[in-house]
């Protein structure tokens, strides 16, 4: 039994000067390294974090309020029934219901209508900017094809959100923060 004991022994003295080894290797690479790392699911979990994190910056920096506006529409024919088609769209804003200053202009080749229902999103195409959205009043009117403008044209107002947000307009300097 002594001679078993004295080999266990033997063993685990072997295996601790091999670890105590293993770690001075380790120490002095990630001395040298930097960025070296023992345990290899640590290092990936602290790569995955690193591009989360960074990926969140860049989306708070980069996000902005779209500028562009759903809307949705119903086309008929003459006769009251909704359409199943593809038709050639024109959008502008104007000043005003029924003159007014034309303020921008869209025109979409193709828009799909489908049962009478159209939906577009104004400014994909030719962007909306702030000059134009910045008006206190906005009126929107469509043709199709070749056609003239259809009246009435629409008033476009503020969803309850985008207004309660309007009064900070005036806000000038620093970082404006809520709770």
């Amino acid at each position: 039994m002594a001679v078993l004991n004295a080999k266990k022994d033997l063993r685990i003295d072997d295996l601790e000067k091999q670890i105590s080894d293993l770690r001075a290797q380790v120490q002095s690479f990630n001395s040298d390294q930097k960025t070296v790392n023992a345990n290899p699911i640590e290092a990936t979990m602290r790569v995955v974090i690193m591009f989360l994190a960074f990926t969140c910056v860049i989306n708070v920096l980069t996000a902005s309020v779209p500028q562009q506006i759903s809307y949705q529409g119903q086309l008929t024919n003459p006769s009251g029934s909704p359409l199943d088609t593809s038709v050639a769209m024109t959008f502008r804003l104007y000043t005003d219901s029924t003159a007014g200053s034309l303020l921008w202009t869209e025109a979409r080749p193709s828009v799909n209508v489908v049962h009478g229902l159209f939906n577009v999103r104004l400014g994909q195409v030719t962007p909306l900017t702030d000059p134009v959205l910045n008006q206190y009043q906005l009126w929107l009117g469509i043709s199709t094809g070749n056609d003239g403008e259809m009246t009435p044209r629409t008033r476009l107002v503020s969803v309850a959100y985008s207004y309660r947000v309007g009064t900070v307009d005036s806000a000038a300097g620093g970082t404006i923060a809520g709770t």
